[in-house]
């Protein structure tokens, strides 16, 4: 029924032409399904699979040329997951994580088909809408709060209502670069986060909320270059004693100044809530406290002095509730050998309530070295008086907005009165802040107030004139910096 068939030398050739073909077509699927999958990475965020920043940019960039050259509308959303911090510090990375996937898949199903929805970075995510109107933007942003609002994150059997800050910009002829865009935006969406949650926000040029913001952004980017580069400095203002005109003790603040484009000086109250809202407050009280110590051992050392010192170093409630920062000081104490009892921390009640338990065991741990406590601002919260009984402070400073006015309201009187009596039955010394002239200064010193500090006392001057001996070049910012 069959019949035999024999294989010629030309039968194997063709044979193994076959196999090879098959082979290398075999082998370019195979690149091409490696390169595409190169190609898919090349442009989407791994976790979310959503186009990342970099390609993102590139497209608004391609919608900002149309804007400029054929006059097109186009519109971005920028969104900021509220409270994302609260996930990640309470359930982990890994549950921060899963948010961010399963809110992706909500966002991609309310964009329109011709939309890109980007993962700009950490919990942040963007739409660029083209030939789209700035109202037609807001009733998406609208969209896309609604559907968030309505998700709820389930982590290890525990809900969490998840909600965004929104902010929308226009993209026009008159738009500036892709960097500006995605900073006003930027600025919308916080400001809407400060609105509370699920809000959204139009950014308007002239809106002063939003000039704020855009401040604010620039002093971060200021810090971190002045941080960088060393241009932060360190000035000091005497605290003197007003009972007894003769001082046991030499007592300074510790005040940081940098430099404005006009090389004026400016004083901390201008960048300090950009550094608190960008997080950097941790950075510049490391930098604060290396350069501090590093410097009063060298003043300590090379200019000896009749009476001691104590040099007030202001502490933030981002360095007070991290369980990294008591180590880190030890760490300065070790290497720059200083007397821990030349060293006053400053802390506000604000900043002492951020967590109450790390910043216990961290004032417990210093005070049993030799360092002392001051409380700042006091008066200016609702419990005041109770920080003095659960924390060991060693001076309470009262604000100055009790101060100012002592002479002529009597209300201001009694408060710090009342301030003075407690504190001395607490065995704590009181310091009286924004002290401007001698009938102020007066006031105080027959209410009982023991020190005080302002331009009647003296004015703040830079730390390498504390003494009139020269220190030479020992007496630097601090390069050296402990891990």
């Amino acid at each position: 029924m069959f019949g035999t068939y024999t294989f010629s030398g030309l039968d194997l050739i063709i044979g193994v032409i076959i196999f090879t073909a098959l082979i290398i077509i075999l082998f370019s699927m195979r690149q091409r399904h490696k390169q595409g999958y190169k190609d898919y990475q090349a442009i989407h965020d791994s976790l979310t699979g959503l186009t990342h920043r970099r390609e993102f940019e590139k497209r608004l960039k391609a919608s900002l040329d149309s804007a400029h050259k054929e006059g097109c509308h186009h519109a971005l959303i920028y969104m900021d997951v509220d409270q994302f911090r609260v996930v990640n510090e309470n359930f982990g990375h890994q549950a921060g994580d899963g948010l961010l996937v399963q809110l992706s898949a909500i966002l991609s199903a309310a964009v329109r088909g011709d939309d890109m929805l980007a993962r700009l970075g950490g919990d942040e995510f963007s739409v660029l809408l083209e030939n789209c109107p700035l109202s037609k933007a807001v009733s998406k942003a609208d969209e896309f709060k609604r559907a968030v609002e309505e998700f709820n994150f389930v982590w290890q059997g525990k809900i969490f209502d998840v909600s965004l800050g929104i902010g929308v910009v226009s993209i026009d002829s008159s738009s500036g670069s892709v960097n500006e865009i995605l900073k006003s935006a930027n600025s919308a969406c916080y400001a809407a986060k400060e609105k509370g949650r699920n809000q959204v926000v139009i950014y308007q040029a002239d809106d002063p909320q939003l000039k704020k913001q855009r401040g604010e952004m620039k002093w971060a980017t200021r810090i971190n270059d002045a941080l960088r580069n060393q241009n932060f400095q360190l000035y000091y203002q005497e605290i003197s004693p007003i009972q007894n005109e003769k001082s046991e003790i030499f007592h300074c603040e510790l005040l940081m100044r940098t430099e404005s484009d006009s090389q004026d000086l400016v004083s901390p109250m201008e960048f300090i809530p950009a550094a608190e809202r960008y997080n950097l407050m941790g950075d510049i009280d490391r930098w604060v406290a290396s350069t501090a110590i590093q410097n009063i051992t060298v003043l300590e050392k090379n200019t000896p002095s009749e009476i001691p010192s104590l040099y007030g170093i202001n502490l933030s409630g981002q360095s007070l509730s991290d369980d990294l920062f008591l180590g880190y000081v030890f760490g300065l104490f070790d290497v720059y050998g200083v007397n821990p009892e030349n060293i006053c921390f400053e802390v506000t009640e604000s900043t002492a309530i951020v967590n109450p338990e790390t910043a216990l065991k961290f004032m417990r741990e210093m005070k049993s070295i030799g360092c002392k406590f001051a409380l700042d601002d006091f008066g200016t919260g609702i419990s005041s008086f109770s920080y003095l009984k659960m924390f060991p402070f060693d001076f309470v400073k009262i604000d100055g907005s009790f101060i100012r006015n002592i002479s002529t309201n009597e209300v201001d009187r009694e408060m710090v009165a009342s301030i003075c009596r407690i504190a001395k039955v607490l065995g704590i010394k009181t310091i009286a802040e924004y002290v401007e002239d001698d009938t102020v200064l007066a006031r105080l010193r027959g209410l009982g107030v023991d020190y005080a500090q302002g331009f009647g006392i003296s004015e703040p001057a830079p730390l390498s004139r504390r003494f009139s001996k020269p220190v030479g070049d020992e007496l630097l910012p601090a390069n050296k910096q402990v891990d």
